[in-house]
């Protein structure tokens, strides 16, 4: 009767053990990816950063600071233009 017990108790932890290796190999694959990505795009910016003879830290700023000139020009425009968010906000402030 104990070898019944030990046998069910092992199969059980068997199965356990099975479902976390899934997950674990799906989250093994989710960090590969992700950290690929992050490398792929640090080893571009420092490219950049070395051909400009910047930091990376300073290229990273410039983006941001381009991309929010950007977000604020996109936002002006849409302003003026009727039936838009912007618009609609303009509208709500006034």
């Amino acid at each position: 009767m104990t070898n019944l017990f030990e046998g069910l108790y092992h199969t059980v932890q068997g199965i356990f053990q099975s479902i976390f290796a899934v997950f674990q190999s799906f989250f093994n694959v989710v960090y590969a990816f992700v950290h690929g990505v992050v490398s792929l795009v640090w080893n571009v910016l420092e490219s950049i950063a070395e051909f400009v003879g910047a930091s990376v830290h300073f290229v990273i700023s410039n983006i941001l600071i381009i991309g929010l000139i950007a977000l604020g020009v996109v936002l002006y425009n849409d302003r003026n233009k009727r039936g838009t968010l912007g618009n609609d906000l303009k509208k709500k402030a006034q």
